[in-house]
């Protein structure tokens, strides 16, 4: 089997899963669809039929076809499963319930605490899915706490729509499929609590919580907060109005645990093992461990591990390999989470936005490094900012459908921004290493840790007070986002050719 025949067939999978994500297909078209296929590639042996090159054409086509019914099948099967489970809850909406389960997630935010609920029973009955709900924080509600609720069940999609007639403000992207990913199939506000057991929280989680103390004890606000979103996955410890900023101006990636920011953790522990003297292959090792390690302090969210990963793979496929591979790993890395999980495709805007960041700086960014060659870069400037700019454009697509805003001076916040991302890092670790290893010492890291904190953020806040920095684009539809989201591929995947056929040249 040639080599390009499988990332075909990714990209047929791929397509399956979307078609099946969208719409049920009969088995009887779904089946007709195989067989002709698998025909076609039979037939394609005869050279009676068929030219060598034609041949070839065929069986692509043909295996190509194959691994995007196989795609609809498995996608279709997610559907039809999130379909039954709908039914069992819809009996129950808009009606009081007392509802029974386990936490599985707990998300602090200020005094409340945002729960996903699981292994539920509803009258005595057990029932599939999550229920998330919003309570105030108490010392007995974490994670593995058994609890039980009072409230009115509603629609977790209702809830956005509540939230929009209010504010004025349209529903972004599609927010059923995000619950549907997530397995979440109703909301309870602010419900009655009762704990049943209280929660035991690993050792894990209570060094992250005592490290989060050692922060906002040795540095002020907001830079404690921002150490601790950074370090420590808090982002609720950064104040609202400093969380709204970031947003505004595109940086809060680098703040919350994201794609990006698992990158350029990884990507700083690289550079100072390479630093330190280790070969390039046992700091690959020591910065995959490191990761892994900085995955569980946090608790290994879910984002945050399928981000790691795909940013892993990419990074040693590149690392290791040559260009073509790290485009091959990424490919691999959405297949094989798209095969675990159909729902990620659509539903999961972590995993778009982390993707197209990657494709971005795999193509685009070889592109425009070629056209702006000519341009001195020091200090690696100018590489700085065609990186900022080629992950910007990738994204785009699905920055304007979920969120409408387009922040004019993206490229330039996040190029200031990631400038001083490595220093904070590694500032805010060693704040906490001094914490608790030589405390005397944390008193002379503390105020450059703070000054470069307040400076991180004071990017975000200058930026978002200029008029007319956010242009708001008007709600588009699905049909529209993966249009341009599959004219987006097709124009990179030509454009990063061009620089590789002038070079030959």
């Amino acid at each position: 089997m040639r080599p390009w025949v499988v990332p075909w067939m990714g990209v047929g999978w791929l397509a399956g899963i979307l078609v099946g994500s969208l719409t049920v297909v009969p088995v009887v078209l779904l089946t007709a669809s195989g067989i002709s296929a698998a025909l076609a590639y039979a037939v394609s042996w005869s050279r009676a039929l068929f030219s060598e090159r034609g041949a070839q054409v065929v069986r692509l086509s043909a295996l190509t076809v194959l691994a995007g019914m196989f795609g609809i099948w498995r996608a279709n099967g997610a559907l039809l499963f999130d379909q039954g489970q709908q039914e069992q809850w819809d009996p129950f909406y808009g009606r009081p319930a007392v509802v029974r389960g386990v936490v599985r997630d707990a998300e602090i935010r200020g005094v409340l605490v945002r729960l996903t609920i699981g292994q539920l029973s509803l009258k005595d009955r057990a029932v599939l899915g999550m229920l998330r709900t919003t309570v105030p924080r108490s010392p007995g509600i974490g994670e593995n706490a058994v609890i039980r609720l009072r409230g009115k069940l509603e629609r977790p999609e209702d809830l956005p729509r509540l939230l929009s007639a209010r504010t004025g403000q349209p529903v972004r992207g599609d927010l059923e499929r995000v619950f549907r990913r997530q397995q979440v199939f109703a909301t309870m506000r602010f419900p009655d609590v009762r704990i049943e057991t209280a929660a035991r929280p690993s050792v894990l989680t209570r060094v992250r919580f005592s490290l989060r103390d050692l922060l906002l004890q040795q540095l002020p606000d907001p830079a404690a907060g921002l150490y601790s979103a950074l370090l420590l996955s808090f982002d609720r410890d950064l104040p609202s109005s400093l969380r709204e900023a970031a947003a505004a101006t595109g940086i809060l990636h680098l703040v919350a645990i994201s794609g990006s920011h698992i990158a350029a953790i990884a990507a700083v522990a690289f550079f100072i093992a390479v630093t330190a003297g280790l070969s390039r292959t046992t700091a690959a090792m020591t910065t995959l461990a490191f990761t892994a390690v900085f995955l569980a302090l946090v608790g290994f969210p879910e984002s945050g591990v399928r981000s790691g990963i795909m940013a892993g793979l990419v990074l040693f496929a590149t690392l290791l390999g040559r260009h073509a591979a790290g485009l091959r790993a990424l490919l691999l890395a959405i297949v094989v989470m798209a095969a675990i999980d159909p729902r990620v495709l659509l539903g999961d805007v972590g995993l778009q936005l982390s993707a197209l960041a990657v494709w971005g700086l795999l193509t685009i960014f070889p592109f425009l490094q070629q056209v702006f060659r000519q341009i001195p870069d020091p200090l690696r400037l100018r590489s700085l900012i065609l990186l900022t700019i080629a992950a910007e454009l990738a994204t785009l697509p699905v920055v304007v459908y979920t969120f409408g805003r387009i922040p004019l001076f993206g490229p330039l916040t996040n190029l200031a921004a990631g400038v001083l991302f490595p220093f904070l890092l590694a500032l805010g670790a060693l704040v906490l290493l001094t914490s608790v290893v030589a405390p005397a010492m944390t008193a002379l890291v503390a105020p450059l840790a703070t000054l470069l904190g307040n400076a991180f953020l004071g990017i975000a806040e200058r930026v978002s007070a200029i008029p007319g920095h956010l242009i708001t684009v008007p709600p588009v539809s699905l049909t529209f986002f993966l249009t341009s989201l599959v004219s987006l591929l097709v124009v990179g995947h030509l454009l990063q050719r061009r620089p590789r056929s002038a070079t030959t040249a």
